[in-house]
């Protein structure tokens, strides 16, 4: 296969994951690390409270 193939095709890969990191759900679970920051706090005592 010649480099420029493969380079090309192996840059719309990594442009194509990208933009799907950018709009796939994260998910109903707790957010991800924050650096710096401290871990936020459990929803298990916010829904006891309700």
């Amino acid at each position: 296969m010649p480099d420029r193939a493969f380079f090309t095709l192996t840059a719309l890969i990594a442009l194509a994951m990208i933009a799907l990191a950018l709009v796939w759900p994260q998910g109903m679970g707790a957010p991800g690390p924050s650096f710096g920051l401290a871990p936020p706090a459990s929803d298990a005592g916010l829904r006891a409270r309700q």
